[in-house]
């Protein structure tokens, strides 16, 4: 059987694909549909799915949508100084429902040792700093 470029056929059910991105090889599963990562190198969190990085850019556009909703009510409403309105329900819902999201992935690659931004997977660490700055700010 002749493999598919940038492909290694291992058996005839898996495929292991190496690509540039995401930084782990993926092996894919043609009975099941699964798609699993290789072991990550030391001290290197696991990269993410496409699955998880489409989940992360949706709600990241929620949390966006809601600042941008929120600033205009702001903007165009004089009398509108009150933190209870729809629009800062919309903002800040977005806003924890990332938050969320981000430690559901970061804790799922935890590890033994290390720390909250070892254990994040490749470019989500500014993420979780921002996150983590924002969250500092409102409550102070």
């Amino acid at each position: 059987m002749i493999a598919p470029t940038g492909c290694t056929i291992l058996t005839s059910c898996d495929v292991i694909s190496v690509t540039k991105w995401p930084a782990s090889p993926r092996v894919v599963s043609r009975k099941t549909k699964t798609e699993t990562h290789a072991a990550p190198e030391p001290g290197v969190a696991a990269a993410t799915t496409m699955r998880e990085d489409l989940i992360t850019i949706g709600l990241a556009t929620w949390m966006i949508f809601g600042l941008m909703v929120d600033a205009y009510f702001h903007s165009t409403d004089a009398d509108l100084e009150t933190f209870l309105t729809p629009w800062n329900g919309l903002f800040y819902s977005g806003f924890i429902s990332t938050a969320l999201w981000l430690n559901r992935i970061t804790f799922a690659r935890r590890r033994p040792t290390g720390n909250i931004l070892t254990w994040a997977p490749p470019g989500y660490r500014l993420a979780l700093i921002g996150l983590g700055i924002f969250a500092v700010v409102i409550v102070t």
